[in-house]
């Protein structure tokens, strides 16, 4: 009998999830609150109702009769959890994606597990932040408690004289009132995408991130694998499988940026779900090493057995965002040629001709993205630059 799968979300990012599913031989059942979502098109079943409401999740799931629910990022980790486990359904379990969504609370739990992580406090108050900062000591990370991720509300504060003005823009992006207060490290950062399963963690894939940092933190560019000394990589594994282990998650996936500075590496953001909405394990690692990160993870959820994890090769993989100039869009040009390039993996442009672009605050403004593939990081980076030559997008 075809097993059913509910997926919450259905955007350009959860496209590739769809299709696997699909190809899997899986009756999709996808669930977006926009009724223009375009995985909605392409699902066995749509839903038009919110995937980040846990009770319509549950009376969805059990009116399909679904079999399994996948997550595909922060905001639909509690409600997958919630209603998985009332249907007695694989899942993180509520107490679990109550905690990964807690960053309060989670990386209190880290402290107490020996996971390595810069000096950081939660404040609620403008009054309590400075003592804080008084104490950690300038230049600091803000970041809100609870937020649906995306770098929403991340600001950096080299100043006192800055700092309530910026406390304020945290403010604003908070679900809750509790505002994370986090010594700023000045090296490099990384992603870290791991499956657990029964408790035993698998590190499939590590980038080197490029982002801006001053004032806003935002990915621009993920490169994989890691070019970092094997020590600083054998870190990073470690300091993955003890946050995942204190997190509680004995089945999933999980999405964690780390940065390395001076051979030391501190964990500073969780995810209890893959990253980017699922488009790295659907896309990036099985180019990386033949893992087919997504159809674990969609296993997972439907209680199925996980064949092997084990690479079956290794190439250079970069995820790489286009940047243009704040203002209006006047022109766009190269995306055709680029798209047929043999090693152009993917490559979406998510403006048009007359769209404004705004200062890049948040990921949610990257105006696009490219995936390429090369034999080794010289060959990708080759490549990433040209796609960047080629693809322009002009403002006025």
């Amino acid at each position: 009998m075809q097993k059913k799968l509910l997926i919450l979300g259905g955007g350009v990012s959860h496209l590739a999830i769809i299709n696997i599913a699909n190809n899997m031989g899986l009756h999709t059942v996808v669930m977006d609150k926009n009724p223009a979502a375009k995985g909605l098109k392409i699902a066995k079943k749509a839903i038009n109702l919110d995937g980040g409401n846990k009770e319509q999740v549950l009376s969805v799931a059990k009116a399909e009769n679904i079999d399994g629910i996948l997550s595909t990022g922060d905001y639909s980790v509690i409600p997958a959890a919630y209603a998985a486990e009332k249907i007695n359904l694989v899942s993180l379990g509520s107490k679990t994606a109550n905690l990964v969504t807690n960053k309060g609370e989670l990386f209190s739990r880290f402290a107490k597990h020996g996971v390595p992580i810069p000096p950081r406090k939660v404040v609620t108050n403008f009054k309590d932040a400075l003592g804080v900062v008084n104490k950690i000591g300038l230049p600091v990370i803000l970041k809100p408690e609870y937020s649906y991720g995306a770098s929403r509300g991340v600001i950096r504060v080299n100043s006192i004289e800055e700092f309530e003005k910026k406390f304020k823009f945290t403010q604003g992006f908070c679900l809750k009132k509790g505002i994370i207060i986090e010594k700023f490290i000045d090296g490099l950062e990384h992603t870290i995408e791991s499956i657990t399963i029964n408790g035993k963690t698998s590190v499939l894939a590590i980038s080197d991130k490029i982002r801006t940092s001053n004032p806003y933190c935002v990915a621009t560019s993920l490169d994989y694998p890691s070019k970092q000394k094997k020590d600083i990589v054998r870190k990073l594994k470690l300091a993955a499988k003890k946050a995942i282990a204190a997190s509680g998650i004995r089945n999933g996936a999980s999405h964690i940026e780390a940065i390395s500075l001076s051979g030391q590496v501190y964990v500073i953001d969780f995810g209890g779900r893959g990253g980017a909405g699922g488009f790295i394990p659907s896309v990036v690692v099985p180019r990386i090493n033949g893992v087919n990160m997504m159809e674990a993870m969609i296993k997972i959820a439907l209680g199925e057995k996980v064949g092997s994890l084990k690479p079956q090769f290794w190439n250079s993989v970069i995820y790489r965002f286009f940047v243009a100039e704040p203002g209006i869009v006047k022109s766009i040009n190269g995306i055709r040629k680029a798209q047929k390039i043999s090693w152009v993996v993917d490559l979406k442009i998510h403006v048009k001709k007359g769209d404004r672009i705004e200062v890049l605050s948040n990921q949610l403004l990257r105006p696009g993205y490219f995936v390429v593939v090369g034999k080794n990081n010289q060959e990708a980076e080759k490549r990433a630059k040209l796609i960047q030559e080629l693809v322009k997008i002009k403002t006025k």
